[in-house]
């Protein structure tokens, strides 16, 4: 793809001195200098989630939590027609891991953060179904569909046994998933996604991926990738230190054992989009999936 061209065709910037590929954020992107500024250009087919996120970075940017901008096109759109967004650069660092102080600091950041996105007009019909990811997000299509589905494709006995024990333990707690409070949640939130200054302060949250559930699964995914991918160790301990730190932001508390289910139901998602892929691709299952496995194996033992 030729992103010079479709930059120099849809947005008013001249003098472009370099574009270079991006390593801020968990997706493809270029930075794009000129003269005097410098842009992030993404390739994002998903309009509904760019246009949620419109609002929501008015929203945080307004009381001062910094979110990058979208640089309207020539026409005022927040999306090209090939399927690029331009937003205006932060500046500042990303890490793969957090250490112990930034961790912390992240923990709170997201706390604030999603009290902002209680406040953005949203329901779960601005998100369309569009990918396997979609389906594996809905409660409903996980417990009633995905088990049929799962039923004439070939898993390690082991895995097989983990996701049906998971999936029970999602449909004995639905009432009480469902009873949540829901919101606007992000839930793409590894430490990648974090941007940082030199004294450790999180400056922004990047690569919005938007959501309807309770900011209680928003903290699920921030510990499932921070926590529980980084060793596929599942000290629950830890787990609820986290929650702790957080509850002590929002100031109000959820039973443990909830949290647990709802961590648990993070654990599946991350295994049945990419074996959504795999059933409608026909390709067997292959090890790239056995540490996702292995975590949710591990949670499951907390029980």
């Amino acid at each position: 793809m030729d992103i010079k061209r479709i930059i120099l065709e849809n947005y008013d910037l001249y003098n472009i001195n370099k574009i270079i590929p991006s390593k801020l954020g968990s997706s493809s992107a270029f930075i794009i200098e000129t003269t005097t500024d410098k842009y992030i250009a993404k390739m994002n087919e998903r309009k509904d989630f760019i246009t949620v996120y419109d609002k929501v970075q008015e929203k945080l940017n307004k009381i001062g939590m910094i979110q990058s901008k979208i640089v309207r096109t020539n026409m005022k759109q927040i999306i090209t027609g090939e399927g690029i967004v331009l937003y205006e650069y932060i500046d500042g660092i990303s890490y793969r891991e957090f250490n112990d102080i930034q961790m912390k600091k992240a923990i709170k950041y997201v706390a604030e953060y999603n009290r902002v996105l209680r406040t953005v007009s949203f329901s779960s019909n601005d998100l369309k179904m569009k990918n396997h990811w979609d389906y594996a997000k809905s409660i409903d299509y996980v417990l009633s569909k995905f088990p049929n589905k799962l039923k004439n494709y070939s898993l390690p006995t082991e895995n097989r046994e983990s996701i049906i024990n998971a999936i029970n333990m999602l449909s004995d707690n639905l009432e009480r998933l469902l009873a949540l409070r829901k919101q606007l949640i992000h839930t793409d939130l590894g430490s990648d996604n974090f941007i940082l200054d030199e004294n450790d302060e999180i400056i922004s949250i990047i690569d919005f991926t938007p959501e309807y559930d309770s900011e209680y699964y928003s903290l699920g995914h921030f510990i499932y990738w921070n926590y529980l991918w980084r060793t596929a160790d599942t000290n629950f301990d830890t787990i609820m230190e986290v929650k702790n730190i957080y509850e002590d932001v929002i100031k109000t508390r959820l039973d443990d054992n909830i949290f647990y289910i709802l961590l648990i139901r993070v654990a599946i998602f991350r295994i049945v989009g990419p074996i959504l892929e795999l059933i409608e691709k026909r390709i067997s299952y292959n090890n790239s999936l056995d540490k996702r496995f292995t975590i949710l194996t591990n949670l499951l033992k907390i029980q």
